[in-house]
């Protein structure tokens, strides 16, 4: 090896340095002396023409490069760097406060090599310009040897002036051969997946270290045998028939595996098995890849588990309810029998969370779930719709009478005190009972009618319970009265909306506005969504609201843009709304109307909205991505669809659900799922944002597990209009 070249492997710098080019004195400075410090040659410019001479006068190692720059701009420098042949080798790495997207792929595009978002980390400066002058000088030792090598094939041949072309030709080849199984065989080492290649009749060739690692098995224990011995008997008989049968037929296979490592303790990972063929298209080998997956199984059955039940109690939520009382009623059909759906209120109950706090509250909560499931038997379900509310379904019992017993045990337990704090609290319930299938047949009916008995108790003093009955038509007035003002509300416009800042968890600043609708009822005031979207959905006026909300938001955006305060705006879309199908067709039209950019247009769909996996609502989705909305999935974690849809919908942010965020500090498992959310969005190059942070410690766990954005009181409540125009101004919450 030449002497240029040990220079340059042994990492000793060129002259030409780096070279830094900011407008801003401040940043150029810090860069430099950054750098400086860190034993690095550097030359300042505080411009795209100055950076062009220096770079002319003497070609630089390394180029940070800002973007925004009066006169010629970094895109443009970068673009006249790489269309000369002396300077498009020469690696660039923009250094720019600009964070969109298009911004950072437009830089990619014209060549650089990498984008830094400032404000930077020192640290993260340091590790990528030590990359990219490793990767330089790597290079050019490389270029050097290679050259050098084919002086000496060049004074070899010279030499040898009697050997064939073809000899030469075959020289030539094989040392590029040589380089490749070398470069190979050093990917192959460092891989972070385990690599296992086997001959063509299934003998184990060669394994990686990260083989080692993940099965614990070394090399010399498992060369020469078969990968047989490492899948587990818990598959079916036919699993490695039908491997063998995929590799035949497509040349490939993938899949998840239980293979059983040297510690005997079953491990599941994601297997690809491909083929290697040789020149003349023969298999000769076959390559393993494969990866462990405990964790992100682990992740996915907790994610699953709290889709179907509430975070605070663990009991069965709304979703496993419904299938619950679809098995109790096929059973009690067939064996005729009534199954008793008992609402049950505890009554006062806001009093501990105003006197004691929410955690005191959370903690009654538990204790009382514990205590009613007590009383009932193995046949009976207990659910918990939310707040201080439960169902439970009682079942196998001939008579009413039957049911007093069991309905007497419950009140009797939430009589019974609890201390919390050294304060012994009193409190009772009212309960309100349906029967299947006198009162209804379906849980949504039964569920409110045993709703409107439990008033009917409440009434009556508390601390007991009804039976639903004909008279008991209060609720569903309220409910008719109700749904008539919400009919009237939107010509009267009586609506408006809300918007909730969306901020970058590391800087403060506000990157996002979530519009939240509202209700002025006259002669009652503001009333939030959850006084009336629920029937707002039953009765269908969601999606005539809900066109409004996009109307009303794209217009606000405008306005915005307008005052050069450009930042994306949310609407939520409810279930009903995308089963409707015409969301698409209302956003393309709020749009148009407005004259408002889509990029500044983000939809928010739940999870759980996305259940209906059909072709109206894939079309949909495709509608939404052409006109260019970004798409956001909310509530994250806790609906049906899971990991699955990430891959399959273009989503542009995913938005962690504020249950897991309010648990974070008090249940290690939450903490767990959120980081879990977070780096599975990384992977996919999914941004996160977490809803409903309100204490300084969740920001803090947020930050340390990656989330990049958050909304919640801690930052901002719900603004009105000029109050988050005065915040947009600020840039900052607060």
């Amino acid at each position: 090896m030449n002497g240029q070249a040990q220079n340059q492997l042994a990492g000793k710098p060129p002259e030409g340095g780096i070279l830094v080019v900011d407008d801003d004195p401040a940043s150029l400075q810090l860069l430099v002396d950054l750098l400086t410090k860190q034993g690095h040659p550097v030359r300042p410019a505080n411009s795209g023409e100055l950076a062009l001479r220096s770079v002319a006068n003497r070609l630089p190692e390394l180029i940070l490069l800002d973007v925004r720059m009066p006169g010629m701009d970094g895109f443009e420098v970068c673009r006249r760097l790489k269309a000369d042949t002396k300077t498009r080798n020469i690696p660039v790495l923009f250094i720019s406060a600009l964070q969109d997207t298009e911004s950072k792929v437009l830089g990619l595009k014209l060549g650089a090599v990498d984008f830094v978002s400032k404000p930077f980390q020192a640290e993260e400066v340091f590790a990528r310009v030590h990359a990219h002058l490793l990767l330089t000088r790597t290079r050019n030792a490389l270029d050097a040897m290679c050259l050098h090598l084919t002086e000496r094939v060049i004074e070899r041949g010279n030499d040898l002036a009697s050997m064939s072309t073809a000899l030469q030709v075959k020289v030539a080849e094989h040392l590029e051969t040589a380089a490749k199984l070398h470069l190979a065989s050093k990917a192959i080492t460092a891989a972070s997946n385990a690599i296992a290649i086997a001959d063509k009749r299934g003998g184990i060739l060669s394994v990686n270290p990260a083989f080692t690692a993940i099965t614990g098995y070394e090399p010399i224990e498992i060369l020469g045998q078969s990968p047989k011995n490492l899948v587990s008997t818990r598959h079916a008989e036919d699993f490695l028939a039908d491997i063998i049968a995929s590799l035949s037929a497509s040349g490939a296979w993938s899949g998840e595996v239980w293979v059983k490592p040297k510690s005997g303790k079953l491990l599941p990972v994601w297997l690809s098995i491909s083929p290697i063929h040789d020149e003349q298209a023969a298999t000769i080998n076959y390559v393993g890849i494969f990866f462990d997956v405990s964790q992100i199984k682990k992740a996915q059955a907790r994610i699953d588990y709290l889709a179907h039940h509430d975070v605070l109690t663990g009991l069965p939520n709304r979703i496993l309810l419904r299938d619950r009382f679809e098995m109790a009623a096929n059973m009690a059909k067939s064996q005729n029998q009534p199954i008793g759906v008992l609402f049950i209120d505890l009554d006062n109950f806001k009093s501990i969370n105003d006197s004691l706090g929410h955690p005191a509250g959370d903690y009654y909560l538990q204790t009382t779930a514990k205590r009613i499931k007590r009383t009932l038997r193995n046949s009976d379900s207990l659910c918990r719709l939310g707040g201080n509310e439960f169902i439970a379904l009682i079942t196998q019992f001939n008579a009413k009478t039957g049911l007093h017993g069991i309905t007497e045990k419950i009140i009797a337990s939430i009589r019974a005190p609890v201390v919390i704090d050294g304060n012994e609290l009193r409190r009772s319930a009212s309960i309100g009972i349906a029967l299947y299938p006198d009162d209804g047949l379906d849980i949504d009916t039964l569920v409110r009618k045993a709703e409107a008995a439990m008033y009917r108790a409440k009434q009556q003093g508390r601390d007991q319970f009804a039976y639903f009955s004909a008279s008991m038509n209060e609720q569903m007035e309220y409910k008719l009265k109700l749904e008539c003002a919400l009919r009237q509300a939107l010509p009267r416009q009586e609506f408006f909306l809300r918007y909730q800042p969306q901020v970058d968890l590391v800087t403060g600043q506000i990157v996002g506005m979530e519009a939240l609708v509202r209700w002025q009822r006259p002669g009652i005031g503001e009333v939030g969504p959850n006084d009336f979207i629920s029937l707002a959905e039953e009765t269908g006026l969601i999606v005539q609201l809900g066109e409004w909300v996009i109307q009303e938001a794209c217009r606000q955006a405008l306005q915005w843009v307008g005052l050069n305060l450009c930042v994306p705006v949310a609407v939520n879309v409810s279930a009903t709304e995308l089963r409707r199908g015409h969301v698409a067709h209302m956003v393309d039209a709020a749009l148009r109307k407005s004259g408002l950019a889509a990029g500044w247009l983000m939809v928010e769909i739940t999870e759980s909205g996305l259940i209906d996996d059909n072709e109206q609502t894939r079309s949909m989705l495709g509608h939404l991505a052409k006109l260019g909305v970004h798409l956001v999935i909310d509530d994250f974690g806790t609906g049906y669809s899971s990991f699955a849809y990430l891959r399959r919908f273009a989503a542009s942010q995913l938005k962690i659900d504020q249950s897991f965020v309010s648990r974070m500090m008090l249940e290690h498992e939450d903490h767990a799922i959120v980081n879990a959310i977070i780096q599975l969005a990384h992977i996919l190059r999914i941004p996160t944002l977490a809803e409903g942070v309100e204490t300084e410690e969740q920001l803090q766990l947020l930050i340390s597990g990656g989330c990049q954005m958050g909304q919640g009181y801690l930052f901002a409540k719900p603004l009105l209009p000029d109050e988050a125009t005065e915040a947009l101004r600020r840039g900052y919450c607060g």
